[in-house]
């Protein structure tokens, strides 16, 4: 009796340990244009009451990108061109340019912005965590760095996931 007691704490230990990974469950969507996309729920990277970045991998199966959905963000309707390129460091403590691909607003609730993740520096993603990023959030607020506390590890275990998904 007590080896089945035993055996089900540690089961459930187990069943715990597994569940704060994130989950590789890749979605897609249909483009209007009939091309398709796939990701993986964002996460929330950074978290103040002044500010949040939400984040995630998206691929169109032959490039991957990083969104980055930050929260205030500036209005379109001031005409903000947020094109500018994205600094990131890696917990190799190495610098990265993200070429700026897109920015998409979503009414006035929301705004994607897409950075490439090029292919020379993809094995580089998938082996290190994400340590900060230089956001540049338009005029009034200019590049900030953003320390990331929170996930840290969630862009290299999406950059996995996909990739592994790939076929």
């Amino acid at each position: 009796m007590r080896l089945v007691k035993f055996l089900s704490l540690v089961y459930l230990l187990f069943l715990c340990l597994e569940s704060t990974g994130q989950d590789c469950n890749v979605k897609n969507k249909i483009r209007p244009d009939g091309s398709i996309y796939f990701f993986i729920d964002p996460v929330l990277f950074f978290n103040t009451p002044e500010n949040k970045i939400y984040g995630g991998v998206v691929t169109d199966k032959e490039d991957y990108f990083l969104a980055l959905s930050p929260f205030p963000f500036p209005q379109k309707s001031k005409g903000n061109k947020l094109n500018q390129d994205l600094l990131i460091t890696l917990s190799n403590q190495k610098e990265y340019n993200l070429e700026h691909f897109d920015s998409q607003y979503i009414d006035d609730t929301a705004l994607h912005i897409f950075y490439l993740i090029g292919k020379p520096v993809l094995s580089e993603f998938k082996e290190h965590d994400i340590e900060s990023v230089k956001l540049n959030m338009g005029p009034e607020k200019g590049t900030q760095t953003f320390q990331f506390r929170l996930h840290k590890s969630a862009l290299r275990e999406q950059l996995i996931c996909l990739s592994a998904k790939k076929n």
